[in-house]
Formats: C-alpha cells, structure tokens, sequence
C-alpha cells in the first residue's frame, strides 16, 4: 500500500508595524477591536482568560470562545446556558462557571474541546438561580464564586464554603482566596470556612468589585462608588486620591497588573485607565479614542504581555510590542492626513478638512482647527524659521504664534529655494509657479514665473539653475529662467516622445543633490552633459523593488524614503551607494491607511519620521527591531488534517501522532494557528516539499489545500 511521508513547513510574512499611540506617551500601545461579526458569537463577553499554549478564552454570553491567534471556535454548552467565568488551568483544561452550571473543558486529540459538567457533583448544592463569576485555583482545588455561595471542587467532591454575607467579588491573593463581602469588607476563606481579612469603616458601606494583588505584597481593593483602597497588611489608605472623583464617578469595575507591572483599571462608564508603579496616568481608553465600548468585564494579559478587555460589547486587545519601531495615534474624524510639521513647540496637521494642531507635550489635548485654515491643505514647509502652509485658499505664513496670508494664488504643492536667488522662493500651485521674497523681514508674494502655467505637483532645481517641474498628471518640464529669475526662457516637455515612453506618473525629486525621476517602473536621471533623460542605472541596480517608487522623501544624512504602490523604505545613500535600513509593507497601516498617491512622510532625523495616514499619524523609528526578526522565533501550531478521497469521502486525522496517508487520500487540507498576538496584519505562506515549486500565494487564514497528490 502506498503511503505518502509528506512533511509540511509555513513561512509567515509579517508587517513591520505598530498602532493606537496617544502623541508623547512613553509607553506604545496599539488597540485591535474584534467585532462580534468577527468572533461570531454574543455581544457580551464577560470573561477572559490566557493559555499557557497563547490560546484565548472568553466567557461569552452564548458559550465558550477561543481563538487561537488565526480563527475564532464557539463552544456552545450542552444545557444553553450563558458563561459569567473562565479560568484556564493548563493547556488542554479550561474551567467555566455561568448560570446554574459548572464545569471544565479538555481537548480531545484533535484539539477541539469537549465539555464535562460537574453539576452532577454539586447536586442540591447548585441553587435555583446561582451564577458563577469568579473561579480561583488554590491547592489543588477549583473555587466558584457565586453571590450567594462559593462551590469548592477538589478530589471528584464538591462542598459549599459558609458565607458571612453577599459575596460581590473573590481573587486569590499571596496563596489565599480572598472575597469582598458587601458592607462587611475583606474575609479569607479557610477550608470551608470563613475568617475577616480586613474590616475598616471605609469599607463596611462599599460594594467591593475586585481584590488585586499589588507590589510590595501591597492589595489593592476596588470598590464600585467609593474608590480605591490599599492595604499594606496594618492600615486601609485611598489609593491615587487625585482620581478618587473619577472613579467614583465613573464605577470601578476590574483592575488587573499587567506583565509591564502597569495597573489597568477597567470602569463601567468610561473604559481603561492605565497606570505605572508610581501611579502615574499611563494611558486612557474608552470609546473616544478606539474603544467598542466603555463597559469594561474583564482584563487579562497573554503569554506575550498584550492585554485583553471583554468588552460588554466586542473584544478589545492592547498590544505592548515594541520592536517593529512604528507607534500610532489614531485621531477619529480628522479626516486624510497629507502632511506634518513640528514647528514651535506644536505639531501641525494638514488635512482634508484645514490645518489642525496641537501642542506637542499635551497628550490629552485634542487636535485645534486652526483658524481661517478650513479646506484642502496640500503641503507644510519649514523654510528659514517660518512655516508655509499650501492649501485651497493659498499659502499661509506661521511664525511666533501669528498665521498671515502670504498669498490668495490656490493650492500652494511643492515649494523650494531657487539656488541662483537667495531668499528667494518658489511653489508650484494649481496654475503658477509662485515667486516668494522678503518684505520687511516677512516673506510676500512678489510674482510669478512668467512664460509658464500649469498643474504642476512637485519642482526641484537643478545643479545648473534648472527648474524642473512635474505635472500633477502627465509629463515632465524643464524650465530655464532668465538672469532675473523671475520667467522661463526656454521650456522643454518630456513625456511620451522621451526616454520615459509615456507621459504619466513621472515626478520629479533629487538625491544626493541629483535629478531623479519616478516611474513607477523604472528611476531615471538627467544627464546634464548631453541634455538627456536616461535610466538611472547606479539606483535600479541597488534599490531593487523601490525602483518602481512614485515618491522621495529626502531626510538628514543621506537618508532617503522611497514609497511604492506595496511599500515603504528608508534607504542610505550615499556615493552612489545604497542600504536598505527599513522596509515597511503599506497594509501593516491598517486599518488607517496612507493616501494613494498623496503619501507623505515627515523626515524628523536620519532614523525617525512621522508617517501620514487617514485618521491618524505614525511616529517611526528604525533604530528598534523589526516585527519579523522577532516573530521568525515563532511556528505555527498544527490544529487540523483533513482528508479526501477521489470519492469525495472526507475524515479528519489525529494531529497528535505522526501521519501517514493511505495513497486514496490524495487530497489534503491543512490548518494551522499562531498564537502569536499582534494587532499587525499578518501573512501565511506554505511550501510542500518535494512537490511545490515556490511557496503559495500569502493568505489571512493560514489553511492550505493539496490537492491529486502524487
């Protein structure tokens, strides 16, 4: 009988990115929603917890659901009933608690769950209308918690610990199960017994939500309306009392300590709060800021340090990953972001919809419509301590806190110094190329270029004085001026009769103080010796695929951006020499993209830029370690082997022994997970030995298909 010794190998492509950054935090944190159209289960979710494999679990109102870093599984319970609780104890145990039932779930050998009720143990134990929230695991025995009782499994027998009260919260703290008992204060329990733990008057009114553990064998309590407690083991004390108003008004809910050793404070009304050892804000989100929703259930950390929030809608997740050197802000509604500047102590964005700023320290300050700015702005330059802003209306003059119109021509693009006129300026604009000087120390329209009107996107002067001058959409123009610079004596058109064979999507840039032109295809250059356009030959044969850029960015010391239609690179370059430092997938944006055909990069030093994007900016820095390096440490784990005759007949195999395949079985599906949690997109590709002849094309799911196989 012929069998088939296949082995399988993934190859995973990864973009190098991060995201949700505020503007000036010390901290990068990146938000990932997951919508209930993506989980495909109930709103709520009102539990989670982390697998020691990097598998998630949630406590969602219809069942269980894991997910696996690729793909999301509903475990439904047998009677229908809803899950309040989760706790994972090893790998392959998952225990569960909801309405009138409790529980655990194992994997079966091919991965999937299976559930084992221990109601049968409890019997009249299980009240009419318990509902378990809470689940704590203490020498070697399992705690459910319910309001009005607490369910101890251990060695097959289920016993009921005595209560002094309504239980409103249990955790395990320092190797004791600790509860919150409503007006009463902190009890431990002992055996099935309970004894008071701490009991001060600040707590005997409260409603305690949850029981930390803190550092320095510290516990911090939550309470619902009267703020937060510490207990340092003599003596209840108001925890951060500067934000005692805000989380009484807001009703405290969950607080966890992440891996970082932040504590996240998760409210009913007004999402997260994040805080340092010291007690410093962190960081803060709810519903403003990327939230689904501001009810926050539970927290939990993963096996990378990344948080999750269940949500009373969604899933939220809160990467901490700092190696791919991108940090994001996203701004909602502020619309396509085409340009950046840091300038006085703010930062300026030029959108869609004006020019919006800022100050650069204040992270909590939301982005200021910058008066007599509404409209299209198109470009924002630093040229000799002032800031020109393009836009629909004209061009705009920022120094010293003061906005002047320097000129009504409309839509100010590309702007340079002629290097033949010092202090002299010129932009292109919809119809002219716009001559700008000094009056009286503040710069002025003074003209225009005479003898030429046109749409023109971008202009660069050449060593010799040349303007060059690219159309916004077709062709390539070369300008020579007079002795007073102010017309063009000579124009010259490249476009399809030229060595570019076509007349669109050419554009005109320089590095190292050379004419280059993009294609799209191709770079060329100006070949000053015998006035001619030729390939760049120097350039194509080092920049490999950003040959086809349609944009150059330059930054400080002889470092260049390159932007394609796929990508985004930093490159050094220099004596003809080319490094690629950095290449960036565009779609690892996502989901705040880049503007096609308007992207922008703000060069701020020779290794950090800020990035333009739709509904948000992004701060890079190519010193960090990139995402892929770091996720190469990582396989996918096998979770599924499906088999198919040329009958059709289909049977799944056991992943957890080696496979060999009966020779009828010639077509095979595999599938794969990979907890390895990012909020950036991430690509799977496979490779069959001996059989393929390049690796597959990149996928979202990693499941791949081999079908009539020799």
């Amino acid at each position: 009988m012929k069998k088939h010794p296949f082995i399988w190998s993934a190859f995973i492509l990864f973009g190098i990115c991060q995201s949700s950054f505020l503007w000036a935090q010390t901290t990068e944190l990146r938000l990932k929603n997951f919508t209930k159209k993506e989980y495909n289960a109930a709103n709520q979710n009102w539990s989670v917890d982390a697998s020691p494999n990097g598998f998630i679990y949630f406590a969602n109102h219809a069942g269980l659901l894991e997910f696996d870093g690729t793909s999301w599984a509903l475990y439904r319970l047998p009677n229908q009933t809803i899950l309040r609780s989760v706790r994972v104890f090893t790998d392959s145990t998952i225990y569960t608690g909801g309405y009138r039932e409790i529980g655990y779930w194992q994997a079966d050998r091919n991965g999937k769950l299976d559930y084992n009720s221990l109601n049968r143990l409890a019997g009249e134990q299980l009240g009419n209308n318990d509902e378990f929230w809470n689940i704590c695991f203490l020498n070697d025995a399992v705690y459910f918690h319910s309001f009005t009782k607490i369910l101890k499994y251990k060695d097959n027998k289920i016993t009921t610990v005595e209560l002094p009260g309504f239980v409103t919260s249990m955790n395990c703290v320092d190797k004791k199960i600790l509860i919150g008992v409503r007006d009463k204060g902190v009890y431990t329990i002992s055996d099935e017994k309970t004894e008071p733990f701490i009991a001060d008057p600040q707590l005997e009114d409260a409603i305690i939500r949850f029981i930390e553990p803190y550092p320095k064998g510290q516990i911090l309590i939550g309470t619902s309306s009267d703020g937060i407690f510490l207990w340092d083991g003599e003596q209840l004390k108001v925890w951060n009392e500067q934000w005692s108003d805000y989380f009484k008004r807001n009703e405290v809910n969950r607080a966890h300590v992440n891996q970082n050793g932040h504590l996240i404070i998760g409210t009913i009304i007004d999402g997260v709060v994040i805080f340092d050892e010291n007690g410093e804000r962190v960081s803060s989100y709810n519903t403003s800021n990327g939230l689904q929703n501001n009810t926050i259930l539970n927290i939990a950390t993963d096996i990378y340090g990344n948080d999750w929030l269940a949500l009373d809608s969604g899933i939220d997740f809160i990467s901490y990953k700092t190696g791919s050197g991108i940090e994001y802000e996203t701004i909602p509604g502020i619309g396509s972001i085409y340009d950046v500047a840091i300038f006085e102590d703010k930062i300026y964005l030029g959108t869609n919809r004006g020019l919006f700023h800022k100050r650069l320290q204040n992270d909590n300050a939301g982005y200021t419509l910058t008066p007599e700015t509404s409209g299209q702005v198109w470009d924002i330059s630093e040229i000799d301590n002032q800031l020109f802003v393009g836009f629909n209306q004209g061009v705009l003059g920022i120094k010293n806190n003061k906005i002047d119109l320097i000129s009504s021509q409309a839509g100010g693009f590309s702007i340079t110094e002629d290097p033949l006129k010092p202090g002299r300026l010129i932009q292109s604009t919809y119809s002219n190329l716009v001559i700008f000087e000094k009056v009286n120390s503040a710069y002025r329209q003074t003209g225009i270029i005479k003898g030429f009107s046109d749409l023109i996107r971008y202009i660069e002067f050449d060593h010799r004085g040349n303007l060059w001058a690219s159309h916004m959409h077709r062709g390539i123009y070369k300008l020579q001026l007079n002795s007073l610079r102010d017309s063009a004596v000579n124009i010259q058109y490249y476009g399809e009769n030229s060595a570019f064979k076509k007349d669109h999507s050419i554009h005109v840039f320089k590095v190292e103080n050379r004419i280059v032109f993009t294609t799209e295809e191709e770079l060329f250059t100006y070949n000053d010796l015998n006035d001619s356009i030729v390939p760049y030959h120097l350039l194509n044969e080092r920049l490999g695929e950003y040959t086809a850029a349609h944009r150059i960015v330059p930054a400080p010391n002889d470092h260049y951006w390159f932007i394609t239609k796929e990508k985004i690179g930093l490159f050094l370059i220099r004596e003809n020499e080319a490094e690629l430092i950095k290449s960036i997938p565009k779609q690892v944006f996502a989901p705040h993209e880049m503007i096609d055909g308007f992207e922008n990069i703000l060069p701020l030093t020779s290794a950090k830029a800020i990035i333009c994007l739709e509904n948000g900016i992004a701060w890079f820095d190519s010193s960090q370690t990139g995402t892929l390096t770091e996720i190469k440490n990582y396989a996918p784990k096998l979770r599924e082997i499906t088999l198919t005759d040329n009958q059709g007949k289909q049977h799944t195999e056991n992943i957890s022994t080696n496979l060999e395949v009966k020779f009828r079985f010639n077509n095979i599906q595999v599938k794969y997970a990979f907890p390895h949690f990012t909020h950036r997109p991430i690509r799977f590709q496979a490779f069959l030995k001996g059989i393929d002849q390049s690796w597959s094309g990149k996928k979202e799911i990693p499941v791949f298909s081999f079908d009539r196989l020799p």
